[in-house]
């Protein structure tokens, strides 16, 4: 349908006892770990927190985020003090840590992810520990996260490769306002801590970006890479992108870039519908789209299965997250149309999705599920069609 909404945006702030109680996580839609009121005096220095209590077990996740990213990922110190930072950022260095969004652990990985990975099992506390995110991290530093090994593995400069890390592996280019100050802190500390003056980074090791072979995960490696090769590495990151808009935008059908602020730094406040929202992660994601939001629900439909201009028509067994689904009745505009991302593989009526839906004037970038959300449409004789869409640079 047309888009139409811009809404009041919903920032959760974590709030959690830095060194009382040890630190909490955020989302990895990059809100920051915040203190309670009493510890915050106590945050004028870098090394406050659990994480500097060598007895404790933040700071024992801090050590083997560093020596697995220095001594098997070939990692400099400035680099492995980014990743760390952004760990801080997080989840206070806590792997248990998970979010109302489901996000969890020590970099707060949506669902998506670590069902890729395959190493945590979403929904079993008991496999949230440090080994198997360890093995999370690696798993998607050799998978479609690889570029991360360039940008922050080579840096020489603590700042710089933190925010490589926020923007590469957690995702967050466009959400920078998310970035928060412990970021910065926690990796200078980090840097200090573990003597990363002393590490180059190791090329042989940066450039070895094959499977994991010695987690004796080999089928879900297989598995998973199988999905990344047939989607490309950007279908997680659409789900990513997708699920940093919660809360965004109030439903209203009206199209266009101008209502939404802007592509890399849209506005919370601003409108659209289900058509723009979806055109929008897709921008972020680097597919194609047409200018200026100038498609609907309809228009979408034929071209996946006509013009392929954006979209290609997949059949149900094909879609996986990070496809789209699209409704229609009739022409498909107004009304009579919504589309929204798979959040999971399809398997009908319950799978998760996360769409821009109103009512007008109320409704917000949510998720959901497919068949209580396209309800109306699916009574009305709407059947759904699959696309999945058309990276920058490739044939139709």
């Amino acid at each position: 349908m047309w888009p139409t909404i811009g809404v009041i945006s919903v920032f959760f702030l974590l709030i959690v006892g830095l060194i009382i109680s040890g630190s909490s996580g955020s989302d990895n839609s990059g809100c920051e770990v915040n203190p309670t009121e009493e510890s915050a005096t106590n945050l004028a220095g870098a090394n406050t927190g659990s994480w500097a209590d060598k007895n404790s077990a933040q700071y024992q996740a801090a050590k083997i985020i560093w020596e697995t990213l220095t001594k098997k990922e070939g990692f400099s110190g400035a680099g492995a003090a980014g990743a760390i930072g952004n760990a801080i950022g997080e989840s206070g260095l806590k792997v248990e840590i998970v979010n109302q969004y489901g996000y969890g652990g020590l970099f707060q990985w949506s669902t998506t992810r670590f069902t890729g990975a395959g190493f945590v099992k979403v929904g079993d506390k008991s496999t949230y520990t440090l080994e198997n995110e360890i093995k999370t991290m690696q798993y998607e530093l050799h998978h479609g996260w690889k570029k991360t090994k360039t940008s922050v593995g080579k840096a020489t400069d603590v700042k710089s490769a933190t925010l490589n890390w926020f923007y590469d592996y957690e995702g967050m280019r466009g959400h920078e306002d998310q970035y928060g100050t412990q970021r910065d802190s926690g990796a200078e500390w980090a840097y200090r801590e573990f003597g990363g003056a002393n590490i180059q980074a190791n090329d042989s090791l940066l450039g070895n970006v094959t499977d994991v072979a010695d987690f004796g995960e080999g089928t879900v490696a297989q598995d998973t890479e199988a999905v990344c090769s047939d989607l490309g590495d950007s279908d997680s990151e659409i789900v990513n992108k997708a699920k940093k808009l919660l809360g965004y935008f109030t439903y209203q059908q009206l199209h266009g870039v101008s209502y939404i602020g802007s592509i890399d730094n849209p506005n919370r406040d601003g409108v659209t519908d289900c058509s723009g929202f979806v055109w929008l992660v897709l921008a972020q994601a680097g597919y194609k789209v047409p200018d200026n939001m100038s498609w609907y629900t309809g228009s979408m439909e034929s071209d996946a299965k006509k013009e392929h201009k954006y979209l290609k028509e997949i059949s149900e067994n094909e879609a996986q997250a990070g496809d789209i689904v699209i409704v229609n009745t009739g022409s498909g505009s107004g009304d009579n149309g919504h589309t929204a991302f798979l959040e999971e593989n399809w398997h009908g009526n319950k799978t998760k999705i996360v769409q821009q839906s109103g009512p007008t004037g109320v409704g917000k970038v949510r998720e959901g599920e497919y068949g209580s959300s396209f309800k109306s449409l699916l009574d009305d004789g709407g059947k759904p069609v699959f696309a999945r869409p058309i990276k920058k640079g490739e044939s139709k």
